[in-house]
C-alpha cells in the first residue's frame, strides 16, 4: 500500500482493510489473533496494537488516495 504509484495499485489493499473489519468483534476491538477458520478470537482481545495497526493502515490509505487523486 504504502508503495502504491496508482489508485489501481492502492486498491489491492481494500481486501486486507476489509478482512480486519469482518473479523473485529461487535464492539469493533480486534484480538490479538484471529482462528483461521472460524474467525473466533485466538488470544488477548482488544488488544491496542492490533487495533491501533489497523487504524494507522486506514489514515495511510486515506492519505495515499487522497494524494493520488489529486
Amino acid at each position: 500500500m504504502a508503495r502504491a504509484k496508482s489508485l489501481q495499485e492502492l486498491q489491492e489493499a481494500i481486501p486486507y482493510l476489509q478482512w480486519c473489519a469482518k473479523n473485529a468483534l461487535p464492539s469493533g476491538v480486534l484480538a490479538e489473533q484471529v482462528h483461521p477458520v472460524n474467525s473466533s478470537p485466538l488470544s488477548v482481545s482488544p488488544l491496542t496494537w492490533s487495533h491501533s495497526s489497523f487504524m494507522w493502515a486506514v489514515l495511510k490509505y486515506a492519505d495515499i488516495f487522497n494524494s493520488l487523486k489529486k
